[in-house]
């Protein structure tokens, strides 16, 4: 009898473990997909929609890495094997530099999207925003000699540049601002076609070198709204299906818009002949076309010398690496950090420059 009452339960065991065998198996296709993005022709945009749930990829192949070596199986070397396929990738999402420490003399730059200071709390009397805390952020961490802005209008960045002693601003216009230290040996707007997006450049003088800036603010999905009203609905309904079709048509144009912008920059990029430095928010993840065209040649500050998670959106979806700061290889990083600060809904980012 009690051979029989563990038959049941040895053959509900055995079509367990052959559906998590099917389900990992499925994961680990889906993974190599998304190692497959940046390697797909730039027009092929849907394949791109599934880049930014690499992180979530990560972490399944990880916990069935750990349920099959809890089962003694052979089968935790499949997710194993296909976490360090992604190797490259991963360490744009986390970084392993704990022990890097900048100096004091060293070049420190900033990128920040200031979300319009939507998140900052206004002064008593509703006259102008309260920047105490912002200030006083920037006078912990050393203040950065340059500060690149997105989404920000030429008031506040100018209320700012004087808040904080900046003497030289530089914005053309579209809400993207070079907050700077030290003196600009010259400057320059890159137009964006039929786009409220843009970038800017500026050339500075450091340690007897000119270095230039690129700010850049890439084409916006504006589906962050969208996507978390979606993840809220409790009935899937045709209000589920317009609100699908409506992020699919807006995350398709604004991508087919950065393919052309970073063509753009690209161009501006190869021009110059100086070292230069690329900050900005590029709405795109490390998994991306986008990322995978701006960073050839270049190094990432992050994958040089990060710590910790590399999430720099505050907001849904969670763990979102959009900001970047890229440099030429005849620079050199001692140093990168996300602040985990919440003046807006992206974080600000850090790195210095030996």
């Amino acid at each position: 009898m009690p051979a029989r009452k563990s038959e049941p339960s040895e053959g509900l065991r055995n079509r367990l473990k052959n559906l998590f065998r099917w389900a990992n198996v499925l994961l680990i296709v889906l993974t190599l997909l998304i190692y497959a993005v940046p390697f797909t022709p730039a027009s092929f945009w849907p394949l791109s929609l599934i880049a930014p749930f690499y992180p979530l990829a990560l972490l399944l192949n990880i916990l069935f890495a750990l349920w099959w070596i809890l089962w003694r199986k052979k089968y935790a070397w499949l997710s194993l094997l296909c976490i360090l396929l992604g190797w490259n990738y991963l360490q744009s999402y986390f970084g392993f530099h704990f022990l890097a420490r900048p100096s004091t003399t060293d070049l420190q730059v900033m990128t920040f999207n200031f979300h319009d200071l939507k998140d900052l709390p206004f002064r008593k009397g509703h006259v102008g925003h309260d920047l105490t805390g912002l200030l006083n952020f920037l006078d912990e961490i050393g203040k950065p000699q340059v500060l690149c802005l997105q989404e920000i209008h030429q008031g506040p960045a100018a209320e700012l540049a004087e808040a904080i002693g900046y003497q030289h601003l530089h914005y053309p216009e579209k809400g993207t601002a070079i907050l700077s230290a030290l003196p600009f040996q010259a400057s320059g707007y890159i137009a964006f076609p039929h786009s409220g997006n843009s970038a800017l450049w500026a050339d500075i003088k450091w340690k007897g070198q000119t270095l230039r800036i690129f700010n850049l603010h890439l084409q916006s999905n504006r589906i962050s709204t969208q996507t978390e009203e979606l993840s809220n609905q409790r009935e899937f309904d045709e209000k589920v299906f317009r609100q699908i079709r409506s992020i699919l048509r807006n995350y398709k144009r604004a991508a087919q818009q950065r393919i052309q912008q970073v063509e753009i920059i690209r161009e501006k990029m190869e021009k110059t002949a100086q070292p230069y430095i690329v900050c900005g928010d590029f709405n795109d993840t490390p998994l991306s076309h986008t990322y995978h065209q701006l960073s050839e040649g270049l190094l990432d500050a992050f994958r040089q010398k990060g710590a910790g998670p590399g999430t720099t959106y505050a907001r849904f979806p969670p763990a979102l690496r959009i900001d970047y700061i890229l440099h030429t290889p005849d620079l050199q990083v001692s140093a990168c950090k996300i602040h985990r600060q919440k003046f807006s809904d992206h974080y600000p980012v850090s790195a210095h420059f030996k």
